[in-house]
């Protein structure tokens, strides 16, 4: 399906998304293998959902981030909304260059097998 044909299908099958979604029932259906190749060569294997699912999948995005950001520290920039790697990175290079004694600096990448 396209982007574009999602509203129409939506507005003819939510009432069965939406019991699924409530009862626990939702299944996504398994997501599209695509290689893009990199600039250097070889491939970077991306997984793209279906366009129901990544509807479903933003919409709880959008309501446990107004719950759980807020709650994050000021300091954390993974997966937030608004923050980047590179803010991260310009951040613990004013730290470094504060040279205070000591400096902890904590990250975290998840590297899929698959």
């Amino acid at each position: 399906m396209r982007v574009e044909d999602l509203p129409s299908y939506l507005k003819g099958h939510w009432p069965q998304v939406r019991e699924q979604l409530l009862n626990g029932t939702y299944a996504p259906l398994p997501v599209k293998r695509v290689e893009i190749p990199k600039p250097g060569g070889g491939v970077r294997k991306l997984g793209v959902p279906c366009c129901v699912d990544r509807f479903v999948q933003q919409a709880v995005l959008q309501v446990l981030q107004g719950k759980w950001d807020p709650t994050f520290s000021e300091h954390s920039y993974g997966f937030r909304h608004g923050r980047s790697v590179h803010q991260a990175v310009r951040q613990a290079q004013r730290y470094i260059s504060r040279d205070t004694g000591t400096l902890w600096i904590l990250t975290w990448r998840n590297f899929s097998t698959g």
